[in-house]
């Protein structure tokens, strides 16, 4: 947590005014702050408050071209952790020592020397709050969203599994359960078509198509954020510290539009606008 007036906030707020540029406390802070890594330090560092500002949810991530545990729970079975577990003190103080640096190091933020609101963010996060888990797409992107009998639908991450480096891994997963429950209320109202064809409907053709793009391009940006080459991070740094704030949200936008379409598909072709507000004015 980060309180108004906190240690954390007052560095935190530091950080956004230095980056944009001006000492007014303003609602900058409800923007999203990162920063990439360097040829020393592997760690690339997202940083977004929420609860008013009150609260800093952060994440490093560490490029790996091999599956490795680092710590104890790490066993797969929370998916509330995306497979991950809860640190102990023991790991956390192993895995975010600021005094290990070099190859060797087993410390996810070798390299970094002079960040103090790093040190204090890492330091008022107890370790039960901190998970370890990997970030897997999958590897044939092929795969039907639904069972040939068509009674089973893999909805979200288990139809379209992708990092969170284009930000729509939940906004799919949102867009797939409304459509489908949509879909499926409306055959169980009008009894004009089967299940099976309320879910044949939902598995369309242009959803895996563009399912599939998300998931190639937030594997490209995880990739990108995640490298420690000097020229993709010397540009990366360029392109954060010069682009205008509106290029994320544009960015954003973009990205989402594959759940525009998709919820389009459904007004236009099995349930209109008006029809979807008279079933949630039923339920």
């Amino acid at each position: 947590s980060s309180p108004k007036g906190s240690d954390l906030d007052i560095a935190y707020s530091k950080i956004i005014q230095k980056a944009e540029g001006s000492n007014n406390d303003d609602d900058s802070r409800a923007w999203f702050t990162f920063a990439v890594p360097t040829t020393k330090a592997p760690a690339c560092l997202f940083v977004i408050p929420s609860h008013n500002n009150t609260m800093l949810n952060w994440d490093i991530t560490i490029r790996s071209t091999a599956s490795r545990k680092r710590s104890g729970a790490t066993d797969g079975k929370d998916l509330t952790r995306r497979g991950g577990g809860p640190l102990t003190e023991t790991e956390k103080k192993k895995l975010f020592d600021f005094a290990s640096h070099g190859k060797d190091s087993e410390s996810v933020v070798r390299g970094i020397k002079n960040n103090p609101f790093l040190k204090k963010l890492i330091e008022v996060t107890p370790a039960q709050d901190i998970t370890e888990a990997g970030l897997f797409d999958r590897q044939n992107l092929d795969l039907p969203y639904s069972s040939e009998t068509k009674l089973v639908a893999l909805l979200g991450d288990a139809a379209h599994p992708q990092t969170p480096f284009e930000g729509q891994g939940v906004n799919m997963a949102i867009a797939d359960a409304y459509v489908y429950a949509t879909n499926i209320a409306v055959t169980l109202q009008t009894k004009t078509k089967s299940l099976r064809d309320a879910i044949a409907d939902c598995d369309t053709d242009r959803r895996r198509k563009q399912a599939k793009k998300v998931i190639r391009t937030a594997r490209v940006s995880c990739d990108f954020f995640g490298s420690q080459n000097l020229v993709v991070s010397s540009l990366l740094r360029l392109y954060v510290r010069f682009a205008p704030n509106k290029e994320f949200i544009n960015q954003a936008v973009r990205a989402d539009k594959s759940n525009r379409d998709y919820l389009k598909h459904l007004d236009e072709n099995h349930c209109s606008v008006k029809e979807q507000e008279a079933l949630r004015q039923k339920a």
